[in-house]
């Protein structure tokens, strides 16, 4: 190894991750994942990962470029792992229901959660697209906004009422980013679930339908209300946000 060379590798810090970006495999996008090719630090900070070929993982498959463990499960967040076997110098992918914790192959000590993404209730990926090639990674959705990304029809509460997201956001995201409509007079709020003040983070403007907005730390759940009765709240999901 040149001394150029080695000197970037050993300065990779302990999030370090560029490139190896997820998208969706061109022929076969409702079960497989392409990575692309980048470098990371592995999630133990103890080895410097660089994956020099695209790889495809298969949902359908299991251990090495597919699935850690179990079979495939509808309805559910899948995580994608880069993996390394130092022993064969070989890296796979690898998705699982965990985290933090997936069951590796054999022979394989190093590895990097580098994604996620959701199998459907038709045990489909959802289409997406990610933005970003630092720790920061935003999933545009290429769904039906109207059927698959609509999280809230028709809310009429005028209290502060839970909306379930789980089905289009992750655990692990950090960043929501929503579309609201509201019928009647447009005077609503929304909010995360965990905001501590009573006044919502972005109010339906007056004389407008509808608008976008960022939720910040917003786990699985958000809060919505109308100022008064009348009135009808509707909320798509455009995209999320993770630190990987």
């Amino acid at each position: 190894m040149d001394i150029i060379h080695k000197t970037i590798l050993d300065s990779f810090h302990e999030k370090h991750i560029a490139g190896l970006t997820i998208s969706p495999n061109a022929t076969h996008p409702t079960y497989q994942i392409d990575i692309a090719i980048g470098t990371c630090k592995s999630d133990d900070d103890e080895r410097n990962l660089i994956l020099t070929s695209p790889i495809t993982i298969d949902i359908t498959a299991s251990g090495e470029n597919g699935l850690d463990t179990g079979s495939e499960a509808a309805s559910s967040w899948y995580y994608v792992w880069l993996i390394y076997n130092p022993t064969t110098d070989t890296y796979k992918g690898l998705f699982s229901l965990s985290s933090t914790s997936p069951t590796l192959p054999e022979g394989y000590v190093y590895k990097r959660r580098i994604g996620v993404v959701r199998n459907s209730v038709g045990s489909d990926f959802l289409n997406f697209r990610m933005i970003g090639n630092g720790v920061r990674r935003r999933y545009e959705y290429n769904e039906d906004r109207y059927g698959v990304l609509r999280v809230l029809s028709n809310g009429t509460a005028t209290i502060w009422t839970d909306i379930d997201v789980s089905s289009v956001v992750p655990p692990t995201a950090i960043v929501l980013i929503i579309e609201a409509h509201q019928s009647g007079t447009p005077n609503g709020q929304l909010r995360d679930d965990g905001y501590s003040f009573d006044s919502g983070q972005w109010i339906v403007r007056p004389g407008s339908s509808s608008d976008q907005i960022s939720i910040i730390n917003v786990g699985q759940t958000i809060e919505y209300k109308n100022s008064g009765a009348g009135s009808s709240f509707y909320v798509d999901v455009l995209s999320f946000e993770e630190d990987l």
